[in-house]
């Protein structure tokens, strides 16, 4: 038997015009489809210009859905789902009639695809076999009762070619990924806001850029919110922002926490976490003053610096030179600091993870940016403007292995540059190691407290803006 989910919720279920910026050509379009809907006598070529079957481009999948439950509400048509176990079904178009007006979503499975990109002639075959089906089941429309089809992707080639052609899908509307701030108001919606303490009801972008850059898929961001409701159970407390941090960080799986590291390892740890923080305080001026630094080891790190969400927030559209080389200087300081206290002898394979970082950091702005070492000196920013990798093409030898050497000498000059920083800032970095091998934590006023004390450049008014606010 043919089974088809006919899901008509209202949109208060996460789908809010509010939270879906960039959406005005879809809203009129949607009072368009009312209209259409609501004419007296139906007229097919009124639903010519509408459309009967469109496609909603964007980054994010899920909202892109969202937006088009937003239309189907303000249409006030039925919102429909064809699923048979979990592929595209067509049920007969006389059968969906009784719902009507009805906006029909398509779920992006494979099918729709270009065949071609489809290696396994069965399988190719059968996908050409259904999109056929599929082209002359759309075109069985009825203005009388008008079933309009819709489906969603990150590009307007993601459907094959044959489906994109008048009559068929030739409406296209492209929208922008949600805000962080809307982001944050899902997350609490989906949690419930009675369970979420101030530190996240008051910081919704910073709750949004983890909430959406750390479970980017609903299967991920379904789990994340399970686990987080477990948590709160568990505890019988208030979720809190510390709480959606150590999530990101370490992972779904849940575990004992760990043994403290004691004695030269202890103070090893502690060292080159406070040398990641001491640079991307100064580095910054004082607007990456991280959230928190910790020398309890937790999943795979025995360490770890939290950087300001909102430094994260302000520069995550569009990064500079200034941005990147910061971020790779924050990757080299903890490898320094420990070179720095202890030797180079005695530099320990922690800082593994940092140094990845820093050079696929510093290997895409060199590789596709058209950014060069030391372009903040005279004569040196158009030096490298020949990026490489368009198109994914694959490296040539003589581009690898002129990538390889910029990083190389790159991260060797900022490594002595984060030294000096160290070296001017001997006395912050002991202080915040000395409280971390008394206290194991230290939050963003703890840190504000010992930067003001040791480094009169980053006065209290660089304090991350709207922190206050948050506590």
């Amino acid at each position: 038997m043919t089974a088809y989910d006919v899901n008509a919720t209202p949109t208060s279920d996460n789908a809010n015009w509010a939270d879906l910026p960039g959406t005005a050509r879809l809203r009129e379009w949607a009072r368009d489809v009312w209209e259409a809907c609501a004419t007296a006598t139906p007229d097919p070529h009124e639903w010519d210009l509408v459309g009967r079957a469109v496609m909603v481009v964007g980054p994010d999948r899920d909202a892109c859905v969202r937006a088009l439950r937003c239309v189907a509400d303000e249409a006030a048509m039925s919102f429909m789902e064809l699923l048979q176990d979990g592929e595209l079904d067509l049920p007969p178009m006389p059968a969906l009639r009784r719902a009507a007006p009805a906006l029909v979503y398509l779920e992006p499975t494979p099918w729709l695809a270009d065949p071609g990109t489809i290696e396994d002639a069965e399988q190719r075959e059968m996908a050409l076999d259904l999109q056929a089906r599929l082209a002359a089941w759309m075109q069985d429309f009825d203005p009388a009762h008008p079933i309009v089809i819709a489906t969603v992707g990150s590009e307007v080639p993601d459907i094959a070619e044959s489906l994109r052609t008048v009559g068929l899908f030739d409406r296209f509307f492209r929208i922008p990924a949600p805000s962080m701030e809307a982001y944050g108001r899902e997350f609490v919606e989906r949690v419930g806001p009675s369970l979420c303490a101030p530190s996240i009801v008051n910081a919704l972008g910073k709750v949004g850029l983890l909430y959406s850059g750390h479970f980017e898929t609903e299967r991920r961001r379904a789990l994340a919110l399970m686990r987080l409701r477990r948590l709160v159970e568990r505890e019988h407390r208030p979720l809190e922002l510390v709480d959606l941090v150590n999530l990101t960080l370490q992972g779904f799986a849940e575990e004992e926490s760990h043994a403290p590291t004691s004695g030269d390892v202890r103070r090893q740890v502690a060292y080159h976490e406070a040398g990641h923080a001491v640079v991307a305080m100064v580095d910054s001026k004082g607007e990456n003053i991280p959230e928190f630094v910790t020398v309890v080891p937790c999943g795979a790190f025995d360490g770890l610096v939290v950087p300001s969400l909102a430094y994260m927030l302000k520069y995550r559209k569009r990064e500079t030179y200034v941005q990147m080389r910061h971020d790779v200087r924050v990757s080299l300081a903890g490898r320094a600091a420990e070179e720095l206290v202890l030797g180079a002898e005695h530099v320990s394979n922690g800082a593994t993870q940092d140094l990845q970082n820093a050079v696929l950091h510093a290997g895409a702005a060199f590789a596709f940016w058209g950014f060069a070492p030391d372009m903040d000196k005279p004569g040196r920013a158009g030096s490298n403007l020949m990026i490489i990798g368009i198109d994914d093409d694959e490296f040539s030898p003589s581009e690898q292995q002129h990538l390889e050497s910029q990083v190389r000498a790159f991260l060797a000059s900022e490594y002595e540059v984060v030294k000096e920083i160290l070296v001017a800032n001997r006395r912050m970095l002991d202080a915040i190691a000395k409280r971390l091998l008394e206290d194991a934590v230290l939050d963003y006023d703890a840190l504000c407290e010992i930067s003001l004390a040791h480094v009169p450049v980053i006065p209290p008014s660089q304090r991350t803006p709207g922190r206050p606010h948050e506590r």
